[in-house]
């Protein structure tokens, strides 16, 4: 289903997180003693190809959602508690400070008041552009081949949508 190495690589970077966020406690009584008093709170949303609500019938899930489930198989004398949330939940309760995980963040080079960053685990080619057959032609005479995407995002006759949280 992933390559061992894909999986390895988050494995470290949930850990890494997790042993960072808890490693900074103020006061002795909150370090984490063993792992039988360790939970690790998953978070996702509803933001497929990374989250899929719920997996078809064949049994197809997010990336994410892969990289959760094996992760888990991983360490099982962890607790675990997976959280769906909308995007914007889930930005709050980072922004406050509560200790969790939601992996497929985007990659920032330097940490921000909301997270801490590992190395990246996948890299994406460009974004692409997705228009219906009918379309293609039009929209290459108005944008060119390829788009030119100052134009696009400029042009009031065509509607582009993305999902909160992309920027």
């Amino acid at each position: 289903m992933y390559h061992k190495g894909f999986i390895k690589r988050w494995l470290i970077m949930c850990l890494a997180i997790l042993h960072s966020l808890f490693s900074q406690a103020s006061e002795p009584e909150q370090t984490l003693n063993t792992p039988k008093d360790f939970t690790i709170t998953w978070l996702y949303s509803d933001t497929g190809p990374f989250h899929i609500k719920e997996s078809n019938k064949n049994g197809v899930t997010g990336i994410c959602d892969g990289i959760i489930t094996e992760i888990i198989k991983a360490i099982p004398h962890i607790n675990h508690i997976k959280r769906l949330l909308p995007i914007a939940r889930i930005q709050q309760l980072m922004d406050e400070g509560e200790p969790v995980c939601y992996p497929c963040m985007i990659h920032r080079k330097q940490a921000t008041s909301r997270a801490r960053y590992a190395n990246p685990n996948a890299l994406y080619p460009p974004f692409k552009v997705i228009v219906h057959k009918e379309n293609a032609e039009a929209f290459i005479k108005d944008f060119g081949n390829p788009i030119n995407f100052d134009a696009l995002v400029n042009d009031e006759k065509w509607l582009m949508v993305r999902q909160i949280g992309r920027k």
